[in-house]
């Protein structure tokens, strides 16, 4: 009886001391080149499509240091971005893993091909797919940074606004063309090493993608096209999968004239509903996001008009958000009007709309058919809308 007291002892003393050594605390230094101190460093990680703030350090003799514990007990991708002149508008992929420790290197404020150094399994696989087209991020990043001070110039010096405008098309042209053979190498390269890893799955759907609102070499879309048709069955119920899918295989997008699209929705209290519910008063839909500056702009003029029009117009709001942010954004913005979620993110009912960009505005006459739809929003523009659209 005595022994076996003494080997459960043992076994459960071994049990704690191994989860002693297993530390979810996660680790990442940064050591910068050619970076002025002072500039201010964030991470953060995506829940939808919003970017939550995770810490934030300045930059000091060129360093940076995070520390955190890390409750999920897989790696996940974090996001490094930085504040500053001269920084293109873009972020660093990082993965992360709870015990891990990151090094990250740079000599420059090309933040996107920063070098990132960690024993993470999916951060070496993403370092393969940088090796190959560094040198495209590096120019893109270059023109991206050119195009942004264009874009700043524009609110200084308005009357020369189609000069920055122009300049501003420009590099975007130079921008997309090197994007393709972003897409040519990375796609080649999935071809040629089938992981069917997280990073090979979330590469295949970074690049079909943009396949909603652009268009692709036909046989580079063939490849991806080939890739899902033969990724393993049960990969193809994740919801990356399924988004895959969605770019590769579009649905039909409503046009106007068109009977509205409709799916199962859900209200901040967990109710059904459905657009049709709605029939028999002007709709107007609103896509949106509590990410998108104007989406949020939009919201006093939308109870405005929600309340000017209330016996002629119900407004619609529908959000990409997940659950949580959107049920707290919505009760912090005091959303009034008809408030639903499909929880289908980007692969929602806003694909049938055909959504590229928020705030995304729907009209549906009350017998349910699309009047017209329009993207943006100014002070006032909702309003100057609805006195030409809904006829008294």
């Amino acid at each position: 009886m005595k022994v076996n007291y003494i080997l459960l002892l043992v076994f459960m003393l071994s049990i704690f001391t191994g989860c002693k050594e297993k530390s979810s605390e996660v680790t990442i230094t940064g050591q910068l080149e050619n970076v002025e101190d002072g500039t201010i460093i964030n991470l953060t990680k995506s829940e939808g499509n919003i970017a939550i703030p995770i810490s934030t350090d300045t930059l000091r003799e060129g360093k940076f240091r995070f520390t955190f514990k890390d409750s999920i007990n897989e790696a996940r991708l974090f996001s490094i971005m930085a504040k500053g002149d001269g920084f293109p508008p873009t972020w660093l992929d990082i993965w992360v893993a709870p015990g891990a420790k990151i090094e990250i290197s740079g000599k420059d404020k090309l933040i996107r091909t920063w070098n990132v150094e960690s024993d993470i399994t999916e951060q070496k696989e993403l370092n393969q797919f940088k090796s190959i087209t560094g040198e495209y991020q590096k120019m893109i990043q270059s023109i991206m940074t050119e195009a942004y001070s264009y874009f700043d110039a524009r609110k200084k010096n308005p009357e020369k606004s189609k000069e920055y405008v122009a300049k501003m098309d420009s590099l975007y042209a130079i921008r997309d063309s090197l994007d393709i053979l972003i897409i040519k190498k990375e796609v080649d390269l999935l071809a040629q090493n089938k992981t069917y890893s997280k990073v090979w799955l979330q590469k295949l759907n970074d690049h079909s993608m943009p396949l909603r609102y652009t268009e692709l070499p036909q046989e580079y879309i063939d490849k991806m096209k080939n890739l899902y048709e033969n990724m393993p069955k049960d990969m193809k119920k994740s919801d990356t999968a399924q988004s895959i899918y969605l770019s590769l295989y579009p649905p039909t997008i409503v046009k106007e004239g068109d009977n509205m699209a409709d799916t199962d929705m859900w209200d901040v209290d967990g109710k059904m509903h459905h657009l049709a519910d709605y029939k028999g008063k002007y709709i107007l839909i609103d896509f949106w996001s509590s990410g998108c500056g104007p989406c949020i702009m939009a919201i006093p003029e939308m109870k405005e008009i929600s309340e000017a029009y209330k016996d002629k117009l119900t407004i619609i709001s529908i959000s990409s958000d997940t659950k949580d942010i959107w049920q707290k954004v919505s009760k912090e913005k005091d959303i009034s009007w008809v408030n639903l979620n499909d929880f289908k993110g980007e692969d929602g009912i806003k694909i049938r709309y055909g959504v590229i960009g928020i705030p995304h505005y729907v009209m549906i006459s009350p017998e349910g058919k699309v009047i017209t739809s329009w993207m943006g929003y100014g002070k006032g523009s909702l309003k100057n809308k609805m006195e030409e659209l809904i006829k008294s």
